[in-house]
């Protein structure tokens, strides 16, 4: 059609050769098909078990590559759960105690005899001091 069209070919020739090319070849192509009916059908039965195959194959494929990935995934977090080890971490900034009063004034007050250790601990919802030494 797009060669006719632009080879500026007259309407009348394009639609007697297109009238021709349909009558040879509609007949062809209905006779092929039906003497080809039998070898289709098989052909289709052939694609049909292809498709199949290439179904499970993708599944199974698909199994294998996550239950690889899961192996893979767990050796790994074994490997690295055995190789952790507990690390002190010294803290940067001193840690406050009760009342905003630093560690070195609570061990200076200790050291003066004006507070125990004990005494420096909160008393618990009940207000009984948190050492069961004492009464």
């Amino acid at each position: 059609f797009y060669t006719a069209g632009a080879m500026k070919m007259r309407w009348s020739r394009f639609l007697l050769l297109d009238g021709l090319g349909i009558v040879l070849l509609v007949p062809l192509l209905i006779w092929l098909g039906y003497t080809s009916a039998g070898l289709i059908e098989e052909m289709i039965e052939t694609v049909q078990k292809v498709e199949r195959g290439l179904l499970w194959g993708s599944i199974a494929g698909t199994l294998v590559l996550a239950g690889c990935l899961w192996w893979w995934r767990r050796r790994r977090q074994l490997r690295q759960r055995s190789e952790m080890k507990e690390a002190f971490v010294q803290p940067q900034k001193p840690i406050q105690g009760p009342a905003g009063s630093s560690p070195e004034e609570q061990s200076a007050e200790e050291v003066a005899g004006n507070t125990t250790p004990s005494e420096t601990k909160s008393d618990g919802p009940t207000g009984e001091s948190e050492d069961p030494a004492k009464p």
